[in-house]
């Protein structure tokens, strides 16, 4: 026992006291932090060449065209310039019109196809086609209703089963808009038609039925569904308080970045497992090691001198989690429940993922024969990863909870259900502890078979079907 620790130690000191632990510890902040300061700063960083874009008005007196044009006026003299300094900031958008082409099917999409050829020859950028009725009030009846939504939805991606309906729920040309352009990540310019434009529209529409303009936006405006907490009982004033207003992009990032983060540092800590392994294998060190403690001690020692490495790794982390949550008032998002599960479950997580990289580092005679044995570990580790998003939208959901007791992805999944309110029965994440403890028990029990055998292994790395032997045989 006494020299499992003292492997364990010098495992600890030797990953702790150097500049590269240091390093390690700072790089994933900085690079997150990093990261988030770059976009911020380049955020405003656009180009400013002029964009020219062709406009098709195909109503009767070209009104959409005028009001478009004049919108682009103000915009290219007035918003792309910098307050204070007057640099531009945006590029231009040149707009011209081209006479429609005849009403017929045929003759609008040879009028597109001839425009789409002077995109592809980068001639202009993009171009707009505006259908013919879309100043009219639309007859909204249930089918017009039924496809509209039906289109939107195609638009969005949202997931539909009778592709049949969706395509058979496509408006007519001349009662929308369409744009064209090969660039479809740049937006801009529909969101500045859009803001141009569908208020023009409405007036003209409203007046045509006789309704004043102003009290058509009165009435439709939007209103504002405030996003908020349960009411609860002060239990120290013992008045009822209203429920605080949730925001949603954080109640998001907390679940997900601390499972990112106990991703990160479970990878931290288990491959220099292997990497040692593989490592003393190859400069004999292992042969004195094991001249002075059995196979066991050497392997539950530099196991945990990874579990301590991940620990104070994690707890830095959460530290530093913890003071970014209340400079910036997110406390009440990050529970002392949830630090002490995360803390809990990453141990359990290494213990677990260590033993199986410590038995691939003993299997293997080099750094190059770990791929083939590292990638089915490696796929154990990321499995939870590909359903996080799914888990903290509906974190009571039955995939949720089935993924939630899955040994290998519990920690992560049952993790960020105890981060989502309002959390899980306390049985729940205790239960996952247990599982996961019987699966780390059960991996050291693995992998010490095969690293008594494979340590001391010369020659050609081992393969699945011999690893099972080891196993099995011991």
């Amino acid at each position: 026992m006494n020299k499992m620790f003292t492997v364990a130690k010098r495992e600890f000191k030797a990953a702790v006291m150097t500049k590269a632990f240091i390093i390690s510890i700072t790089m994933m902040p900085l690079m997150i932090g990093g990261s988030i300061l770059i976009q911020m700063m380049v955020k405003d960083v656009k180009s400013t060449k002029d964009k020219t874009f062709v406009v098709i008005d195909r109503t009767p007196d070209g009104k959409v065209y005028a009001a478009l044009e004049l919108v682009m006026n103000v915009r290219n003299k007035e918003l792309i310039f910098d307050k204070e300094t007057r640099n531009q900031k945006d590029c231009k958008y040149v707009i011209s019109r081209q006479k429609s082409s005849e009403a017929t099917p045929e003759a609008i999409l040879q009028q597109r196809y001839e425009l789409a050829e002077q995109v592809r020859k980068q001639e202009i950028f993009g171009f707009l086609d505006i259908g013919a009725k879309v100043l009219e009030t639309p007859d909204v009846d249930a089918k017009y209703m039924a496809s509209y939504a039906a289109t939107l939805a195609a638009q969005q991606g949202e997931s539909n089963r009778d592709r049949d309906k969706i395509k058979a729920a496509k408006l007519p040309d001349d009662v929308i808009m369409r744009y064209y352009s090969n660039n479809p990540t740049y937006n801009d310019f529909i969101d500045v038609a859009k803001l141009a434009l569908n208020p023009m529209i409405e007036e003209v529409r409203a007046k045509s039925e006789g309704i004043d303009a102003q009290k058509l936006v009165n009435i439709v405006q939007p209103v504002y569904l405030a996003n908020k907490d349960l009411p609860r009982l002060n239990k120290f004033t013992g008045q009822l308080e209203d429920g605080k207003e949730v925001n949603p992009v954080v109640s998001f990032l907390v679940p997900y970045g601390i499972i990112i983060v106990m991703f990160m540092v479970i990878m931290v800590g288990a491959t220099p497992l292997m990497q040692g392994v593989v490592e003393e294998k190859m400069q004999r060190i292992s042969e004195v090691l094991l001249s002075s403690a059995q196979p066991f001690e050497l392997m539950m020692g530099k196991l945990l001198g990874g579990v301590s490495v991940s620990l104070l790794l994690g707890s830095v982390y959460i530290v530093g989690a913890l003071y970014a949550a209340w400079k910036f008032g997110f406390t009440d998002y990050i529970s002392p429940g949830v630090v002490a599960w995360f803390l809990v479950y990453l141990a359990l997580a290494v213990l677990m993922f260590g033993s199986l990289f410590i038995a691939v580092g003993a299997a293997c005679t080099d750094i190059k024969e770990t791929q083939s044995l590292l990638m089915p570990v490696m796929m154990l580790a990321v499995f939870p990863m590909f359903f996080v998003v799914k888990v903290i939208q509906e974190p009571d959901s039955a995939l949720a909870t089935g993924l939630s007791y899955i040994p290998f992805a519990t920690p992560s999944i049952m993790l960020a259900r105890v981060a989502i309110p309002p959390g899980v029965s306390f049985w729940e994440p205790v239960l996952g502890v247990i599982i996961v403890c019987a699966t780390a028990l059960l991996c050291v029990w693995i992998a010490s078979r095969i690293f008594r055998v494979g340590l001391l292994m010369q020659g050609k790395g081992a393969s699945f079907v011999e690893l099972a032997k080891w196993v099995w045989k011991g």
